[in-house]
């Protein structure tokens, strides 16, 4: 489906509502494709700007971010207590 999608709507016809997403729109659809589409592109973008930006925890109850490497989830109370230092 991700071919067809692709095929039907080239990067270049597309109106982009963020350069940041442009710029990471390559990278965004292997790492769609990579996890058979398991990972959506909304997923995948947010992903790749939390690794952009330093940011090593996301709080959802979003499962399909347990397959995001560089991001730890955090879905319950414990896990915000023993995942976070203070900030200061």
């Amino acid at each position: 489906m991700l071919t067809q999608l692709m095929s039907q709507a080239p990067e270049d016809s597309i109106i982009w509502i963020s350069a940041e997403t442009r710029r990471f729109y390559s990278e965004i659809i292997g790492l769609v494709r990579d996890s058979m589409g398991a990972l959506n592109f909304n997923d995948t973008l947010v992903a790749l700007g939390c690794r952009e930006l330093g940011v090593e925890c996301i709080a959802t109850f979003d499962s399909d971010f347990d397959s995001i490497a560089w991001l730890k989830r955090l879905s319950s109370p414990n896990d915000i207590t023993s995942s976070l230092t203070p900030f200061r």
